[in-house]
């Protein structure tokens, strides 16, 4: 058997002629073209981390203050915690989304979409 693999832009090649190794060999390759158990782990980070900055309030810079949060003493972002508690992450096979379906959400992010 000659077993060729091109994984991230790596060309390998290795000629075998043992059942096992050829079994072990095509194993390896399916692992490596599918990286969702890493996505999960790099999903699991980004939601922390997500939810450090609210908790912080912002890691650096911290987050301009709200006028609801100035008034009645609260923390900005959080007055129910809805939006830190919608962020949600999907591991693919090559990538990671992690996001919310909250609408007001892009509103924190970018206000240029205020009204848009």
């Amino acid at each position: 058997m000659s077993w060729k693999s091109d994984i991230a832009g790596i060309t390998i090649r290795i000629d075998v002629d043992n059942q096992t190794v050829k079994r072990l060999l095509m194993e390896f390759t399916q692992r490596a073209m599918d990286a969702t158990p890493a996505m999960k782990i790099v999903g699991k980070i980004a939601r922390t981390s997500i939810r450090k900055n609210f908790e912080a309030e912002g890691r650096p810079p911290p987050w301009k203050a709200l006028q609801r949060a100035l008034k009645q003493g609260g923390r900005t972002l959080t007055k129910s915690a809805r939006l830190m508690k919608s962020i949600t992450a999907a591991a693919h096979s090559d990538h990671v989304d992690v996001g919310t379906n909250v609408v007001y959400a892009r509103i924190h992010e970018r206000p240029s979409f205020v009204g848009g």
